[in-house]
């Protein structure tokens, strides 16, 4: 008889649900950074939006006592690397059960060590999501896989397998849009909630930087923390003669209480900055978890843009900063 680790309690099975449907993704600055990067990592990121726990592993066994699991509907095709590769069929069996029905199955491919990649989807969830399998699908896996040098492996697979579009492709969005703080050095790019204390710490710790000349920001505002006035106050910044003072003000008054910006509302501004400030949080939403702050940044050590779900500390950016990888790292217009 095997040993039966199935998930059968109702409440059980619902947080399972819940992790799958929710894709265990941090979002908005109701804590702190992820930490997770996509694109060469510039370092782990210690400050969240989001709290940071690293999402911890979860697992479903579906081996059921009577004899062999229920998911084993076809025998396993063999991938390139002797690895079992566990079907569509399989994976969806195994993603409809976990989930309670609320997410399916829509694509597999080759995971690390034996798994299978999973993307899933949940309509009127988090949307698209990768899970792991393991080869036999008596195992999933709702989480982060990080191998042995700290890299996460489901970022990039979400740029791979078209779940997030690539830090690229983000950079290429928004490399018209905000405005640049700051004389000298690299050009970073910043999306900033005005309501968002994390956004808040981020300015305090790297505003002394820009006035030293080590670093640049482009900050480029977005809403989407407080509906009623995340979107106001971004527009009053973004309308401002000066929206770098602006945003300053916003800081300098901020209300760590109520985690609320200083400036007042703007409900009367033009069509064309609340529509840029709503596709920033969509494009943002397009790359990976919504965090705010997150940065993009060029990886001066290896030439290659990097989009950070949450604002690393400002001394990490100058270390790491550089202006080869996008034209956003070094344009100040």
């Amino acid at each position: 008889m095997k040993t039966s680790y199935a998930l059968r309690s109702p409440a059980l099975l619902g947080l399972l649900a819940v992790a799958i449907s929710a894709g265990l993704l941090l979002s908005g600055c109701s804590g702190q950074s992820t930490g997770q990067s996509t694109g060469q990592s510039t370092g782990q990121s210690t400050s969240q939006s989001a709290n940071p726990s690293q999402n911890s592993i979860t697992v479903a066994k579906s081996t059921q006592e009577s004899g062999a699991s229920a998911l084993d509907t076809a025998s396993p095709a063999s991938s390139a690397t002797g690895h079992p590769l566990v079907s569509l069929d399989q994976a969806r069996a195994a993603v409809l059960k976990t989930s309670a029905g609320r997410a399916d199955a829509i694509s597999v491919f080759q995971g690390p060590d034996g798994m299978t990649g999973v993307v899933t989807s949940s309509p009127g969830g988090a949307g698209k999501q990768i899970v792991w399998l393991s080869p036999h699908a008596e195992l999933l896996f709702p989480s982060a896989a990080i191998d042995m040098h700290g890299h996460d492996l489901t970022s990039d697979e979400m740029v791979t397998q078209s779940v997030f579009i690539s830090p690229t492709q983000l950079a290429d969005r928004v490399v018209n849009r905000g405005f640049v703080v700051g004389k000298s050095g690299p050009v970073v790019t910043a999306f900033m909630d005005p309501n968002c204390i994390w956004c808040h710490h981020f300015y305090e710790d790297v505003m002394p930087k820009v006035k030293d000349g080590k670093l640049r920001v482009r900050f480029v505002m977005v809403g989407i923390l407080k509906p009623d006035t995340s979107p106001t106050r971004a527009a009053a910044i973004m309308t401002a003669k000066n929206p770098a003072a602006a945003l300053d003000y916003d800081e300098t008054h901020f209300d760590k209480k109520a985690e609320e910006g200083g400036i007042k509302p703007d409900t009367n501004a033009p069509a064309a900055i609340t529509q840029e400030i709503a596709k920033s949080g969509a494009d943002m939403a397009a790359a990976g978890p919504v965090s705010t702050p997150s940065i993009l940044v060029c990886d001066k050590a290896t030439g290659k843009i990097v989009y950070n779900h949450g604002a690393p500390p400002a001394q990490q950016l100058i270390d790491t900063a550089g202006t080869v990888g996008h034209p956003i790292c070094s344009k100040t217009n």
